[in-house]
């Protein structure tokens, strides 16, 4: 502290008011900056004069005098109640999951920020195997080209990790099926259009019965039967169809709105979303 020390005493009677008030919210953006310049030998003024540009960037990403957290500051800090929570107070889970995983249920949901399976669920790490694309769609069985990311989760959960259920959770304001039914996706996009249109027998149907419906209500009505139509999708994969025929697996339909909060669940029976709770 030395070298403030001296450029404090060096500062001019009338300034050193100003400078007065930033003495409680030192830190290493100060410290740093005098130690490289003591050993430069720099005037006094010049260090006045970086040290004020020091407590001025300080200022500019404090409010109220506190730092402000940015969001990579935020994730990490996420991380931080993550590990207390987990790696802390269940030290076994982790230990266990170690040697492996055992989920019950995969999960297809969507890529949306606000529609995460294992927050709606509560669901503990471990619990859940998930896949996540632009509104949960699951494409028809083929085999050839391409790459098939979706397929291969399928594969992987249905013939390795032995799942008992696969949900098809899909939800309110998806703008994935907004793109489908508007049928404009991002100006210049290259990949959404295609990928939405596989399940454009929704869009069709939601139109063609729906006509006069409202907008959000159509859209709604095209986010569920896009659910149906993955649904009808998953069966066309030969090992999913013939675990669901043999009782080892079994397929679900979900939706949740975003706006209430209402989980809903497809009744083949009375074909329509009933509240699960």
């Amino acid at each position: 502290m030395l070298w403030l020390a001296i450029g404090y005493l060096m500062l001019p009677f009338d300034l050193i008011p100003d400078f007065i008030p930033v003495l409680g919210q030192l830190d290493e953006v100060l410290i740093l900056p005098g130690l490289i310049y003591l050993a430069l030998k720099l005037t006094p003024d010049e260090v006045v004069a970086e040290c004020r540009a020091s407590i001025k960037n300080h200022d500019n990403n404090s409010e109220d005098g506190k730092v402000k957290m940015t969001e990579i500051d935020k994730l990490i800090d996420g991380y931080k109640r993550f590990h207390d929570n987990y790696f802390h107070s269940d030290p076994e889970l982790f230990e266990q999951l170690s040697q492996g995983q055992a989920p019950d249920t995969l999960v297809i949901a969507c890529s949306d920020s606000r529609v995460d399976p294992a927050i709606i669920m509560d669901c503990k790490p471990g619990d859940l195997f998930v896949v996540r694309n632009v509104a949960n769609l699951v494409p028809p069985y083929e085999q050839g080209g391409g790459y098939h990311g979706v397929s291969a989760a399928l594969e992987f959960g249905v013939r390795a990790l032995k799942v008992k259920h696969i949900i098809v959770l899909g939800h309110q304001y998806c703008g994935g099926i907004q793109a489908l039914v508007s049928g404009v996706a991002l100006e210049g996009s290259e990949f959404i259009q295609p990928w939405v249109n596989m399940a454009h027998a929704a869009r069709e149907k939601v139109l063609k019965t729906m006509a006069a419906a409202p907008r959000l209500e159509q859209l709604c009505a095209c986010e569920k039967e896009s659910i149906l139509i993955s649904l009808d999708h998953l069966m066309t994969f030969p090992w999913i169809k013939q675990s669901v025929e043999k009782g080892e697996l079994k397929l679900h339909g979900w939706h949740f709105n975003i706006e209430k909060g209402i989980l809903t669940a497809y009744d083949s029976s009375a074909d329509e979303f009933k509240p699960v709770v």
